[in-house]
């Protein structure tokens, strides 16, 4: 029976599988999969990023990057009645390999990646039921869909990063868990995609309201941190513009308009209080220009306000 579509947690005959490549995931996701609830299908971008993966790990085919046999299956036994199961990327007698690839923001060390708690649960399952070695192929997904970067880690036959004892643990967690009702019950750890999110908890408005999605995407990762750090960068370029704008208007005093050396021209203005609320009686603002030699007959000013709504206070 060709198990390469099954979902996380399934059952063939008496005996439950759980699958390898999802046993680092969420108990409590892989507890309603032990269940029995329909696990919904991946939909959206995530979808790309399956497609982009499969493709990467053909092109590290293609390149000869790997060798023997491509997605032997494996079973690790942990009870009479349960065992983990996978499909290997590829096979020789004396290696196991596994192909990650990675997007250009996510680049970076297996091992610091969001993923690494479900990918060492996976590796470890394959290197317990072969008993061989395994290097993990990591490729870098460039955005013309080509890949690149090749890097490799290896771990030493019986030195993987998951214990036997903690898989097996793992393992009777969850069952425990499957014989609770699951629907007060929150998730474990970030989950993303969900393919239990119709099961999330919710309270609030009537009693319902949905908690906030945690999700696992190393690229909104990469892009909120991306914004925060721009942040940081606009609060200091801010500052240093409101400290050079005071320093200017007072060079200038009570002057309006000068013009210096480099051609640069500053002009100086109040700007009335607009509204009855606002408290302060009005401000002094500051236009920095340069002037354009280049613009045809006669100078022109160009540039923008230094200053617009927040200019300095000061008397008059």
């Amino acid at each position: 029976m060709d198990t390469m579509d099954m979902g996380p947690v399934y059952t063939i005959g008496e005996v439950v599988y759980y699958r390898a490549s999802s046993l680092g995931g969420c108990a409590r996701m892989l507890a309603l999969a032990r269940q029995g609830f329909e696990p919904l299908e991946p939909r959206g971008q995530i979808v790309e990023v399956f497609k982009a993966g499969v493709e990467a790990e053909r092109q590290v085919w293609a390149k000869g990057i790997v060798q023997g046999k491509a997605q032997e299956y494996v079973e690790l036994p942990i009870s009479s009645s349960i065992k983990v199961a996978g499909h290997l990327d590829a096979w020789t007698p004396e290696l196991v390999y596994e192909i990650k690839s990675q997007s250009e923001g996510e680049w970076g060390p297996i091992e610091k990646s969001s993923l690494w708690y479900r990918y060492k649960f996976q590796i470890s399952v394959y290197m317990h039921a072969t008993g061989l070695p395994l290097t993990i192929i990591r490729v870098r997904r460039n955005s013309d869909g080509s890949i690149s970067d090749e890097e490799r880690q290896d771990y030493k036959a019986g030195d993987a990063p998951v214990s036997l004892a903690e898989i097996r643990a793992k393992v009777f967690q969850v069952e425990l868990l499957a014989r609770r009702d699951l629907s007060d019950s929150g998730c474990e750890k970030v989950e993303y995609p969900c393919p239990f999110y119709y099961t999330h908890i919710r309270d609030g408005e009537g009693g319902r309201e949905d908690v906030r999605e945690e999700v696992g995407d190393p690229e909104a990762v990469v892009l909120a941190r991306q914004y925060q750090n721009a942040k940081l960068v606009a609060e200091a370029a801010n500052a240093r513009v409101k400290a050079s704008r005071g320093a200017l208007l007072a060079y200038m005093g009570e002057r309006k308009r000068l013009g210096l050396s480099d051609g640069t021209l500053l002009t100086q203005y109040q700007v009335a209080e607009k509204e009855v609320k606002y408290t302060r009686s009005g401000y002094w603002a500051l236009r920095v220009t340069r002037k354009d030699k280049d613009a045809g007959s006669g100078n022109t000013e160009t540039g923008e306000d230094s200053g617009s709504g927040g200019g300095e206070q000061r008397e008059k």
